[in-house]
């Protein structure tokens, strides 16, 4: 395998056993603590609950991680490099267009105008999938990432490496700054609406300037 698919590759590992550490921490349990007798019957369960869930989403990653491994014979690392920042930021256009169509409350003349100069055909699929599921609520974010996985990363699809992307993707430390800062956004926005809502390149600037505390 390449260095450069080697260091993708054990960046991803730490990031991922760092949250289970994160997760231990957050229970109450440190990083190696046994689950110990003599607790109270529903504490005993939840703890035996918990376990499970961890073991399981433990398997669920690794099973994730050897999938993406796999597929990384079917491209290069310049080419899946290119892929994951072309990736991120279309992740971080779907956050942004999640943000402005909340706020405003349906999708404003403007917003149809910039989804139809960005993302060609979109809002018809998005339409047409509601016709067909009148019974499922309305998330016009998701319906975007599912056409952008279509339409702008079909060619990794039909290769056989749109997981590797995927998985590489939403490990990489831009799109953590990326999420945090929607998330940020989304609480604020949602006591206050700014006084005047950012372009996406404005968003995008504020999003990547944003350092952990």
């Amino acid at each position: 395998m390449p260095a450069k698919s080697h260091q993708i590759l054990r960046s991803a590992t730490a990031i991922w056993y760092s949250g289970v550490y994160r997760a231990r921490l957050a229970t109450g349990l440190g990083p190696q603590s046994p689950i110990r007798t003599g607790f109270p019957v529903s504490v005993t369960s939840a703890m035996k609950k918990e376990t499970m869930y961890r073991r399981a989403e433990t398997a669920l990653a690794r099973k994730s991680q050897k999938l993406a491994e796999s597929q990384l014979p079917s491209t290069d690392p310049e080419r899946l490099a290119t892929a994951v920042t072309e990736y991120i930021e279309w992740r971080a256009f779907a956050f942004w267009v999640r943000l402005i169509v909340e706020v405003e409350g349906g999708i404003s003349a403007e917003m149809k105008s910039l989804l139809d100069d960005r993302c060609p055909g979109f809002l018809d699929d998005a339409a047409s999938y509601r016709r067909a599921h009148p019974r499922e609520r309305d998330f016009l974010w998701l319906r975007l990432i599912s056409w952008l996985d279509r339409e702008r990363f079909g060619f990794a699809r039909a290769e056989g490496w749109l997981h590797a992307l995927g998985y590489y993707a939403t490990r990489d430390p831009r799109m953590d700054q990326i999420t945090d800062y929607w998330l940020q956004c989304d609480e604020d926005w949602k006591r206050q609406r700014p006084r005047v809502l950012p372009t996406f390149d404005q968003w995008r600037r504020q999003a990547a300037s944003q350092t952990k505390a």
